[in-house]
């Protein structure tokens, strides 16, 4: 009787073969993040929408500025209304994306009475620098801009605060040193611990734990963008982010940056710091700026900066 069609008996050593395949596969899936990081996110020259240019004009103007990070990065930005009547929120943009990212936002900061600094994150927009590290390195990024308007424009910090989305978020918290005496910080949907978060979105395409697949990968991560996976930890720095008031955002259905790690940093935290999460949100609507997000934003930076509501 031919033995044609029948199924193959999974033996000891078939299964040891698929065990391979399985984790060669997950540390390919890790070479290809690391392929994504070094990858500029390079999006052109792209001026802010005509409503959010003409809100801008409206408010005081709209003026292309950069400056130097303390690793010698070209960060280019755009002032959005008149920064010498108004407090000034700057606005970071998530991992591989522009600060185009962030014009709605901005479009609302505008209308309610904020002035807006949006830039362009290393590696990303029109900004210098071959790699995105998933804001390892982009915490300088902030450190810079709020340098920028604190000491280059001379507003005073209680003037100005600070949100990010997702790397932006992250890149912030790891510098708090940069958020002293600022009004306020905002969160959205940052991640707790890096290695957390490569390990969910390991999961999530591969369906293969990050661990202990990764190894390879994040010694690539250490020897070619001289950081390590495994210290690159948000909730390591929270606490020192008071006392400057801190409002960590994220949604119920997020699972790059999930709801129990955003109470994790909040646990963490010390006060005054404020978590909520939205309902229906996960991390791709989250990136839109959905309008009960932006509602939340706003107040919180109203209560904390003092603004009346704008037109």
């Amino acid at each position: 009787m031919s033995a044609y069609g029948r199924p193959q008996r999974l033996t000891i050593g078939r299964c040891l073969r698929i065990g391979i395949l399985l984790a060669i596969l997950g540390g390919l899936s890790q070479i290809l993040a690391l392929l994504l990081a070094m990858t500029s996110a390079d999006q052109g020259l792209q001026p802010p929408p005509d409503d959010v240019a003409r809100l801008a004009i409206d408010a005081g103007g709209l003026k292309r500025v950069e400056f130097l990070t303390t690793d010698k990065i070209l960060i280019r930005a755009e002032q959005l209304g008149d920064f010498a009547t108004r407090p000034v929120v700057i606005v970071g943009h998530g991992f591989r994306k522009s600060r185009r990212q962030c014009d709605e936002v901005a479009r609302t900061l505008l209308r309610e009475g904020f002035a807006v600094l949006l830039f362009d994150f290393r590696a990303s927009g029109e900004s210098t620098g071959k790699y995105s590290t998933f804001g390892a390195t982009e915490g300088a990024d902030v450190a810079a801009a709020v340098s920028y308007v604190v000491d280059v424009l001379a507003i005073p910090p209680a003037r100005c605060a600070y949100v990010g989305f997702s790397m932006g978020a992250a890149a912030a918290l790891l510098r708090p040193d940069a958020l002293t005496d600022l009004a306020g910080v905002v969160a959205v949907a940052p991640y707790a611990r890096l290695d957390h978060s490569m390990s969910a979105r390991t999961l999530r395409f591969t369906l293969l734990p990050l661990d202990p697949w990764y190894r390879p990968a994040t010694w690539a991560f250490r020897e070619l963008l001289g950081f390590d996976v495994a210290s690159v930890a948000p909730i390591d720095h929270v606490a020192a982010v008071a006392p400057t008031p801190l409002l960590l955002l994220g949604g119920d259905r997020d699972w790059r940056a999930p709801p129990q790690e955003l109470y994790a940093l909040f646990d963490t935290a010390r006060e005054p710091c404020e978590v909520e999460i939205l309902k229906g949100h996960d991390h791709a609507a989250l990136e839109h700026w959905p309008a009960d997000a932006v509602d939340r934003i706003v107040a919180f930076l109203r209560r904390r900066m003092d603004v009346e509501g704008g037109g």
